[in-house]
């Protein structure tokens, strides 16, 4: 049984890309009946005016019936108008309200290649994102186009300080963004924003407004758990939190060093079965009557039945892939988890707690702007603590987890996404491994409270 629902498991993570497929719809053919119909349709005829009279002074009364009525027309009008000034009022509210940190500015429009050859700019278009410049394309008057190939490049260093490489599409050949570019201003988080600049033209920069970081909650269930293959919790609950240290990346490569932190937290609600770890269920039976008791218990099945967990993940090194969202990283990471455990030699319940020290490989994969996939292997030393009325450490070792996740935007909510995570947790062959397969909702908390701000 285990195994199938595994299987199945697998199997929903490969047919959910069918979720980002676009939907083309076929053109419809015509109806020969319709179009007969419209064929055969007389027009209205014009009757010939009285005799004795002109046509201005007995006008054509289908002439009359003809005529549109004003009335509707101006109505609808009025509505349309009624909304784009309502549109135009918010979006004035939102440009009184940003604050600007400076501007960028094409001090020349002239530049020279690495090969010698001198360039004259028409102009360029810059796209800000996250506190980068994800997109700069420089137009050339006489054709070309130069611009960033595969990496991002940090706004506030866009000077002096930092000579970028832009690379022509169809020439062995690139300029500096120093040689013809500048940003002055504060160090502040800019906002996200397009812009095109022409020679020596600026244009303003503006702060972020509303949350920086990225916060979002989780509610999913574990399936494993539900049909009781596994000793997983029923419902489960997270929040979870990030914040870029820093935008700046390795001059003229996708490379980043010490670019997030990361923390996350969660319950879990257990099946009553479960939901404590009783000794009375894991003795094992005594050898001689001077044995003192002995249970079948590992540090594995407290981490599983933790009903809390907090970790904390420090980015060490991080590759945006292709001037791309998609991206490859590794982090330190500390975690804690705890449990539950009756001892029923006193019928004391007390909590046991796993504290953890680690590392992680992270693979962010996201192919379509809706849809996307994580997957990691994390390396985590545990320690057993609170199994014994002390304070001694009860067990030692490491811990090996492979997860994947796959999520999906729903259309309209791109801050939201559905998602469905297999994870398999294993000592390599000590104890006993175990499997999650979790299902769920997750919504963006930071994107909510910037549409609600």
């Amino acid at each position: 049984m285990k195994t199938t629902l595994l299987i199945l498991g697998m199997l929903l993570f490969c047919g959910g890309t069918l979720f980002c497929q676009e939907k083309v719809v076929p053109a419809q053919p015509a109806n020969p009946a319709l179009e007969k119909e419209k064929g055969n349709v007389e027009k209205t005829p014009v009757l010939a005016p009285a005799e004795g009279t002109t046509e201005e002074e007995n006008p054509n009364e289908s002439q009359e019936a003809e005529k549109p009525d004003e009335t509707g027309e101006t109505d609808k009008t009025d509505k349309i108008n009624e909304r784009l000034k309502i549109l135009e009022e918010k979006l004035d509210d939102h440009l009184d309200k940003r604050e600007e940190i400076g501007y960028i500015e094409l001090y020349t429009d002239k530049v020279e290649t690495f090969k010698g050859v001198s360039k004259e700019i028409e102009s360029v278009f810059i796209e800000i994102n996250e506190g980068a410049i994800v997109t700069i394309q420089v137009k050339i008057k006489k054709g070309g186009v130069f611009s960033n190939a595969s990496t991002f490049i940090e706004l506030s260093e866009i000077n002096n300080k930092r000579c970028d490489k832009l690379f022509a599409k169809k020439e062995d050949d690139y300029i500096r963004i120093c040689d013809f570019l500048n940003y002055l201003g504060s160090r502040a988080l800019p906002d996200n924003d397009t812009m095109t600049l022409f020679p020596d033209k600026k244009q303003p920069v503006y702060k972020e407004t509303g949350i920086n970081n990225i916060f979002s909650a989780r509610v999913y269930s574990d399936l494993l758990g539900l049909v009781g293959e596994e000793s997983n919790g029923l419902v489960q609950s997270e929040v979870c939190f990030k914040s870029n240290l820093h935008n700046r990346n390795v001059q003229n490569s996708p490379f980043y060093f010490g670019h997030y932190i990361s923390a996350d937290a969660g319950v879990s609600r257990f099946d009553n079965q479960f939901r404590t770890i009783n000794k009375a269920d894991h003795l094992l039976p005594p050898k001689d009557t001077n044995d003192v008791d002995t249970v079948d218990l590992d540090l594995l099945d407290f981490y599983q039945q933790s009903f809390f967990f907090a970790n904390l993940k420090i980015n060490t090194f991080e590759w945006f892939i292709n001037r791309s969202y998609s991206s490859i990283g590794f982090n330190l990471l500390g975690g804690l988890n705890t449990s539950r455990f009756k001892d029923s030699t006193n019928g004391d319940v007390r909590r046991i707690n796993i504290p953890s020290l680690g590392f992680e490989t992270v693979m962010n994969a996201k192919p379509y702007h809706n849809f996307g996939l994580i997957a990691s292997l994390t390396y985590q030393y545990m320690f057993l603590y609170g199994v014994s009325n002390t304070a001694e450490i009860a067990d030692t070792r490491w811990a090996f987890r492979a997860s994947m996740e796959m999520y999906w935007n729903p259309p309209g909510k791109l801050d939201n996404r559905i998602f469905a995570r297999f994870r398999y947790v294993d000592t390599f062959g000590i104890s006993k491994p175990f499997s999650q397969f979790q299902i769920g909702y997750a919504v963006n908390l930071s994107d909510w409270m910037k549409s609600k701000g």
